[in-house]
């Protein structure tokens, strides 16, 4: 009943085609050159800028003849039947059980105005879902060897999918780190360290074997085909360097928040670095990434915020041919870093040591505003502050609609997109009117039932240290460590680069918060009930 609700729930949501050369239009276009065989297609500045891993799903969506945003919403689904099967040894009770797979089914990032479009979003969350199953699994079969072995590849795969989606999927290492040290430990008491060990080393193999396989594959296929191997330029050494070093010139009385790169620092590469001199004409245009920086940044309006330096950087470099080939490209990074560093060496430019920057122009001096941007991350977490159930398409969307319709209903198989009639039945029809309900009962529910999780398991550490941690506190440990880690993240970013507490990128620590939720309190409940009674009932803690 709660998976038929479900499907229900979401069977009217229109695709919203938008106009968004770097981001759903890429992946719209990359995929339809997959489809033709043509692997990404021909090379441009955007081609490896991002993994491929989201266009291969599009693409595989459209051989199996199945709608994007179908594909997306059963695939969740069904990593909810997975993450339910995992997490059953931990928890008898059925209501227990029910109340996650309903939390979890009905997420409003699961369904809210990013995941309508063709956006990473949409399958990511779902992603991160079979990562927390599979280490759920590895846990509750400690002592079934080759049941662990299946769970740790379930990590892997699901591990590998995550990273080519977003090679930003880090942040879950300290969960899977958690998991394995847990295993680790259970297999040491049971077998002894020598087999124990043999037994770690297999397991990480399972786990981590797979992305380096993928890894390896995406990187060759580029090569054949670009004639560079890489999965994505902007991590390729050439860009990371000549970036770094770029960032080093920024001095103590230019540095603005949320600029990488500001105006004052540019006017004087320009004058010590040819290979950056290049790009003056089109960096110092107006129009362009400035005028994203003032509609996302007011307080940076008038210079190059963010990422959007570095994407204006390689736009002003394809403008100058720089980007004829992936060579090409590479070679003028590596001139660009190698000019920087010489104009630092030989005291041209006024340049501080590379360690002073973290990344996106955030500097160790935001490292102390991180926990309080994270605690508030933590609230927009659990509130789904900012959360929208509405297709939003921009003013370029709507001027080239009749452009975009066609390639978006090849590539994506849907023939309903959003348009103003649509978004108007969207806001009268009985499904829509459910799903903004169920948005105001999470957003009044969950922050209350996270701080009651939160006192459970803080209340469990005791327990923990005193006796040992259950293989139950090992998972809920690893979810909290999940969360904590994304926050962090965000809020790194939040301070120095640009606003990233936004839904979508939320929406990917939302099922490690439920799964959390429900367990940690279900365990806290189960040890009240043993102190009161002497007896655990329904629950297992294993």
């Amino acid at each position: 009943m709660l998976i038929s609700g479900r499907l229900w729930l979401v069977s009217d949501l229109p695709l919203s085609a938008q106009w968004l050369p770097h981001d759903d239009t890429l992946f719209v276009e990359l995929a339809r050159h997959l489809i033709d065989g043509k692997w990404l297609g021909t090379y441009h500045a955007r081609v490896l800028a991002k993994p491929s891993g989201y266009p291969l799903f599009i693409a595989g969506t459209h051989v199996l003849g199945v709608p994007l945003l179908v594909a997306q919403q059963a695939l969740y689904v069904a990593a909810g039947i997975l993450l339910l099967y995992a997490v059953s040894p931990f928890v008898r009770s059925r209501v227990t059980l029910l109340a996650l797979l309903g939390l979890y089914l009905f997420s409003p990032t699961s369904y809210m105005q990013d995941v309508m479009a063709v956006k990473r979003v949409g399958l990511y969350p779902t992603v991160v879902t079979c990562v927390l199953a599979s280490l759920a699994g590895i846990l509750a079969s400690s002592t079934n060897r080759r049941a662990r072995m299946l769970w740790g590849l379930g990590f892997g795969l699901s591990w590998a999918a995550a990273m080519l989606v977003r090679d930003e999927s880090t942040w879950l290492i300290p969960s899977a780190a958690v998991v394995v040290a847990g295993s680790a430990w259970r297999r040491f008491r049971v077998r002894g360290g020598r087999v124990a060990a043999r037994e770690v080393v297999l397991l990480v193999a399972w786990m981590f074997g797979p992305h380096l396989i993928a890894d390896t594959l995406i990187a060759r296929s580029n090569e054949r085909a670009y004639g560079f191997s890489t999965t994505n330029e902007l991590t390729a050494d050439a860009t990371r360097r000549a970036y770094q070093e770029l960032l080093r010139t920024v001095q103590d009385g230019e540095a603005r928040d949320f600029v990488p790169v500001p105006q004052a620092t540019r006017a004087r590469l320009y004058r010590e670095v040819p290979a950056f001199a290049e790009l003056r004409d089109s960096l110092e245009a107006p129009g362009n990434w400035s005028v994203v920086t003032c509609q996302q940044i007011p307080e940076a309006c008038g210079d190059l915020a963010g990422a959007w330096f570095w994407w204006a950087v390689r736009d002003a470099a394809e403008k100058k041919g720089y980007h004829a080939s992936a060579r090409t490209a590479n070679d003028y990074y590596l001139r660009l870093a190698d000019e920087t560093a010489a104009a630092c060496d030989e005291g041209r430019l006024a340049c501080g040591p590379a360690s002073r920057t973290l990344l996106l122009g955030v500097g160790w001096n935001h490292v102390g505003e991180v926990p309080l941007a994270a605690a508030a991350g933590l609230y927009s977490l659990a509130s789904f502050e900012s959360v929208s159930l509405t297709p939003q398409r921009t003013e370029e969307s709507r001027q080239f609609v009749r452009f975009l319709l066609p390639r978006y209903a090849r590539v994506t198989g849907h023939d309903r997109f959003s348009d103003e009639a649509a978004e108007a039945r969207m806001k009268t029809d009985a499904a829509a009117r459910l799903r903004h309900g169920l948005l105001e009962l999470y957003r009044w529910m969950v922050p209350s039932l996270l701080f009651i999780a939160l006192v459970a398991w803080t209340s469990a550490v005791g327990d923990a240290l005193w006796r040992g941690p259950s293989d139950l506190f090992l998972l809920d440990t690893a979810l909290l460590g999940a969360m904590v880690a994304l926050l962090v993240g965000l809020a790194i970013l939040d301070r120095g680069a640009f606003p990233a507490f936004l839904p979508r990128y939320l929406a990917p620590g939302v099922p490690p918060m439920l799964i959390f939720i429900t367990l940690s309190s279900a365990d806290g409940w189960n040890r009240v009930r043993t102190r009161l009674y002497g007896v655990a009932v329904g629950e297992g803690t294993r």
